[in-house]
C-alpha cells in the first residue's frame, strides 16, 4: 500500500481551518419522542388579511392561506364525542348532540356541571375539573381561578399517551402537556393516573357530558347512591328503572320497557329509547347471563380482575389444540388442572369454563337484579375461591 501524499503548509493550513468550521458549526437539535407523542408543537399562528383600506400592505403569507384553512378554523367540536363539525351545523353529525356556544369570546364552552357538585370555593385558589367523552374516552381538562367560571385547560387528549408501555406516568414537564403552570400540569398527571386505576367499568361510569370535580371515588358513590335497594333475585320477569308499587297500572305498550318514557308513534311495540335502557333492561332478565357476560367482556376483555390472567387468550390458545394438547396445557395452568381424563375441557371448549362474570356483591347479600357496576371478570380458580369463602 501507497503511503498517503505529504501535505504542504497551506493544505495543511485549510484542512485545519475546516475542521475548525465543522466543530463550530451548530449541531441539529435533539428532540424527545416521548415529549412529541405527549405534546406536539403548537402550530404557528396564521396571520389574516389586513381589512380593506387599512392602507397596510397584504403581507405575503396571507396570500398563502386557503379558503379551506380558513373554513377548518371554524369548525366546532362536539362536546360528546369531540367530532369536528361544520360551523353550519347546529348538532353533531356523529352523535347528535346539540352545540354548545360559549356564554363570552373569553371563555370556552364546558359540558354541564353535576347539580350534586358543590358550587363553593375560597377566594385565591384554583379548582380542576375534568370530563371523560364516553365515545372516544379522550380526557378535557378544565380549571378555575378565584372562583371564576370553569374554562378550558387541556382539550380532548388521549390519556395513554401520559404513561409509558408499563403504565407508569412519564416525566412531562407543563411546557411537555403545553401548559404555562406546573400546578396545573401536576393536576392533569394527578387525575390520569387515578383514572388509569379504575376498572373500566367505573371508567364507563364516570365517562360522559358531567364535569368531575371531586375524588373519583367520591363521584363514583354519587352516581351509584339511586341504585342502593337490595334484591335477592338474579333476575326479574318485568325489570324496570323505577319501582312500582302493587297497585299501579299495567304497562304501557307506547313507553320503554326500563325507563318508562314516550316512544314515537311509528315505534314497534315494546322497543326502547336507546341502547342505553336495551342493555340495563337484558341485565336484569331472569337466566340470561350471556347479556352480563357479552357487556362485560366489552369492557374487560375477559382478564381476571383479581389475579390478572387473561382467561380469554387461555381460552383461545386452548381451543386450538388437540385434546393430548389441552391436557399439557391445562396441566401447567395453576387452578386449571384437568380432573381426569373424562373432564369436558378436553373434548368441548367453552369460554364459561375459564371466566366468569362474577358479582361483587353476592346475589345471596342482596346484590341481584343489578347493573354492570356490580359485576367483575374472575377467572374459574378465582370465581372458585369467592364462590367458597360465601359457604
Amino acid at each position: 500500500v501507497a503511503p498517503p501524499p505529504e501535505l504542504d503548509d497551506a493544505a495543511l493550513i485549510r484542512a485545519t481551518e475546516a475542521a475548525e468550521r465543522a466543530a463550530a458549526a451548530p449541531k441539529p437539535k435533539r428532540y424527545d419522542p416521548r415529549t412529541l407523542l405527549a405534546a406536539p408543537a403548537p402550530a404557528p399562528p396564521k396571520k389574516r388579511r389586513s381589512s380593506e383600506g387599512s392602507g397596510s400592505a397584504a403581507d405575503p403569507l396571507d396570500l398563502c392561506l386557503s379558503s379551506d384553512d380558513e373554513k377548518e378554523d371554524q369548525r366546532w367540536p362536539c362536546s360528546a364525542c369531540t367530532f369536528a363539525n361544520d360551523s353550519k351545523r347546529t348538532t353533531c353529525e356523529i352523535c347528535a348532540t346539540p352545540r354548545v356556544r360559549a356564554s363570552s369570546s373569553s371563555t370556552a364552552a364546558v359540558p354541564r356541571r353535576s347539580s350534586a357538585s358543590s358550587t363553593s370555593s375560597s377566594p385565591l385558589t384554583t379548582r380542576y375539573a375534568f370530563s371523560v367523552s364516553a365515545n372516544t374516552g379522550r380526557v378535557s381538562a378544565f380549571s378555575s381561578r378565584e372562583g371564576a367560571p370553569f374554562a378550558r385547560l387541556m382539550d380532548a387528549f388521549d390519556p395513554a399517551v401520559l404513561v409509558d408501555g408499563e403504565g407508569r406516568l412519564l416525566p412531562l414537564s407543563a411546557d411537555d402537556l403545553g401548559l404555562d403552570d406546573d400546578d396545573d400540569a401536576r393536576a392533569v398527571k394527578k387525575f390520569v393516573a387515578a383514572w388509569r386505576s379504575l376498572r373500566a367499568v367505573d371508567r364507563q361510569t364516570l365517562s360522559g357530558d358531567e364535569l368531575l370535580e371531586e375524588a373519583l371515588d367520591v363521584e363514583l358513590r354519587k352516581r351509584r347512591a339511586s341504585s342502593s335497594d337490595k334484591c335477592f333475585d338474579r333476575g326479574v320477569a318485568r325489570p324496570r328503572k323505577r319501582a312500582r308499587a302493587d297497585g299501579d297500572e299495567d304497562d304501557d305498550k307506547r313507553a320503554c320497557p326500563w325507563c318508562e318514557k314516550p316512544l314515537p308513534s311509528d315505534a314497534p311495540d315494546g322497543s326502547f329509547c336507546d341502547w342505553a335502557c336495551a342493555s340495563e333492561h337484558k341485565l336484569r332478565k331472569p337466566n340470561n347471563s350471556q347479556a352480563s357476560r357479552s357487556q362485560l367482556f366489552a369492557l374487560e376483555h375477559g382478564v381476571c380482575t383479581a389475579c390478572g390472567l387473561d382467561a380469554h387468550a387461555l381460552y383461545r390458545r386452548v381451543k386450538a389444540l388437540t385434546p393430548p394438547e389441552r391436557f399439557q396445557v391445562l396441566m401447567a395452568t395453576p387452578g386449571f388442572a384437568p380432573r381426569g381424563k373424562k373432564d369436558r375441557r378436553l373434548d368441548t371448549c367453552l369460554e364459561c369454563d375459564y371466566w366468569q362474570a362474577d358479582h361483587i356483591i353476592p346475589v345471596a347479600e342482596g346484590g341481584g337484579c343489578c347493573s354492570l357496576d356490580n359485576f367483575r371478570t374472575l377467572c374459574t380458580p378465582c370465581h372458585q375461591k369467592e364462590t367458597n369463602a360465601l359457604r
